[in-house]
């Protein structure tokens, strides 16, 4: 899988794979790496069917993780990987699999389960098809994240919006994200935990 990714810092450094969450894109990082780029060369790709890269036939974790470990043996050096919500249980997958692991691993803001409620209206959102708007304005204005009890700034969310849309043919925009990739696989994080083999800091 030939993904699009945004890379911060010196390629001297040492890498840092930054995974974003399910209907993300690498544009969450924009205002991580700040923090990160003197000390890291950071990589932060936007998963299959994500962003601007290519959609696919098949959206499970493991399909994920191998993207991953494809980008991390271009490294030929040790490397770490820090992971947003799926994009750090998509780090666990990665870091339990021998072919080519992570020294470090850092989760964020992971679900421990999939309630079987939850499961079922993620897949029902799956089937659905993605809005289409006049204009790239239209669609940055209507787009909300999810909790809508966030902290970030109008500003933040209209930056992070701003790249979760294309423009068709007719000149109508409508979103990146491929929603065939909502249809996800139970999250079983505890069994998962204890196949990773590297020093691991579950935020």
């Amino acid at each position: 899988m030939k993904m699009y990714y945004r890379a911060w810092g010196n390629p001297q450094n040492p890498p840092l794979i930054l995974l974003h969450a399910l209907a993300c894109h690498s544009g969450w990082w924009n205002e991580v790496s700040t923090y990160l780029e003197e000390e890291y060369y950071l990589i932060a790709p936007d998963l299959r069917g994500h962003g601007q890269s290519p959609w696919a036939e098949s959206y499970r974790f493991d399909d994920y993780a191998e993207d991953i470990e494809e980008m991390a043996r271009e490294f030929n050096r040790p490397y770490a990987i820090v992971g947003h919500s799926m994009g750090g249980y998509i780090g666990m997958k990665v870091a339990s699999n021998s072919h080519c692991p992570p020294n470090a691993l850092l989760v964020a803001d992971m679900k421990i389960d999939s309630p079987e409620k939850e499961l079922a209206g993620f897949h029902k959102a799956a089937q659905k098809k993605g809005r289409v708007y006049d204009t790239l304005k239209e669609a940055v204005d209507h787009y909300k994240l999810l909790p809508p009890q966030h902290k970030a700034t109008p500003e933040r969310v209209k930056r992070v919006a701003q790249d979760c849309f294309y423009e068709q043919k007719d000149g109508t925009w409508t979103e990146r994200f491929d929603r065939k990739a909502l249809a996800i696989e139970n999250v079983e994080s505890l069994s998962l935990a204890q196949q990773v083999n590297c020093p691991t800091w579950v935020v």
